[in-house]
């Protein structure tokens, strides 16, 4: 190890390897014979200053041992670094944590109807009325949402948080009025139940209470002599009252009633003809429109229970008066609506 003699000091591995000789033996007999050679004939104590000049002969003393060891302490060999051994090594700074972004958090609006109804979220309630405010969770976080009110269905909704947006929930009524119009008046009705528990029939009027359960499906078996038996799945609106429209085909395979006989004003036998068929015919001088709301599919109408077409009908003519509309979507879902128009009058009908 080198020691450049400009620095300072040596290098502590180069101070620590110093081997200091021994002093000569006679080294304390010179210097003590050179301060009773300095040190002037003993006089009587007059005054301090009397002390300065032995001070001063022992720090010339002093100064002579330390030159004298200056001048005779050579530096031993250097120590290989090696030998020294290596230090501990250095520990490397943990990297500065790095600050966590904050979550984005969305805000979810829900328009209710009723406004009083009750609403929980992840099951805790949320305060306030229509529109109602979710707020506060982290986009793409999944909740579950639960909403009643007195005479009203409860909804259950599983909703992911966007940043922003609006959900629209219409609690539908339990009780609903229910209202049908039979072609031919002789049909019987009969209310079937479906649920998981099993299936319930019981006979109904033309109009009856229906007491709604979210977890079955409704069904109205429809009967009547000569006529092919038909099943309708009830489509509610949500509303406390509903029509339906019931039409029945004649059964193909029933015997046709034989036409009633009668006398023509000649006196002779004749065959009178159908009621319906001696009626004139009266013109087709009002129009519907018909078609499905934004967001239906497509379904297939019917106009006083005949097959029209599928939707969009336009410029349907009409006798006037009332007509039956009749909206059924391939999944069985059927809406009925009854329409009233006069003479050159022209209606737009939509369902769905």
């Amino acid at each position: 190890m080198q020691w450049d003699a400009d620095d300072e000091l040596p290098p502590r591995a180069l101070l620590d390897a110093w081997e200091v000789p021994e002093p000569p033996s006679d080294l304390e007999n010179a210097i003590m014979s050179q301060i009773d050679a300095a040190a002037p004939a003993a006089k009587p104590f007059r005054r301090p200053n009397s002390l300065i000049v032995p001070l001063l002969a022992g720090v010339a003393a002093a100064a002579l041992v330390v030159a004298w060891l200056a001048l005779t302490r050579t530096p031993a060999a250097p120590v290989p670094v090696e030998a020294i051994g290596p230090g501990p090594a250095p520990t490397e700074s943990e990297p500065a944590a790095v600050p966590r972004a904050m979550p984005e958090l969305g805000v979810l609006t829900l328009n209710v109807d009723p406004d009083e109804a009750e609403i929980l979220v992840d099951g805790k309630p949320l305060g306030g009325s229509s529109p109602f405010i979710v707020s506060g969770v982290e986009v793409g976080k999944t909740i579950e949402l639960e909403f009643s009110a007195p005479g009203r269905l409860s909804v259950k909704r599983t909703v992911e948080v966007p940043a922003a947006a609006t959900v629209d929930v219409h609690l539908a009524e339990k009780s609903v009025m229910v209202s049908t119009e039979l072609t031919p008046p002789t049909i019987e009705l009969e209310l079937e139940a479906v649920s998981e528990s099993g299936t319930t029939r019981r006979p109904v009027g033309q109009t009856f209470l229906l007491e709604r359960d979210r977890e079955t499906d409704y069904f109205l078996v429809a009967k009547a002599p000569h006529h092919l038996e038909r099943r309708l799945r009830i489509g509610f609106s949500g509303r406390s009252a509903q029509f339906i429209d019931v039409v029945l085909e004649p059964d193909p395979r029933s015997p046709k009633p034989r036409p009633k006989a009668g006398v023509d004003s000649k006196g002779t036998d004749a065959v009178l003809e159908p009621k319906e068929k001696r009626k004139s015919a009266k013109a087709m001088t009002a129009t519907l429109l018909i078609g499905t709301n934004m967001g239906a599919k497509p379904a297939k109408v019917y106009v006083d229970g005949k097959f029209i077409g599928s939707t969009p009908q336009g410029d349907v003519a009409v006798t006037p008066g009332r007509h039956t509309v009749k909206w059924h979507w391939s999944d069985g879902k059927m809406i009925t609506q009854s329409v009233t128009v006069a003479n050159g009058q022209r209606k737009v009908l939509k369902a769905g």
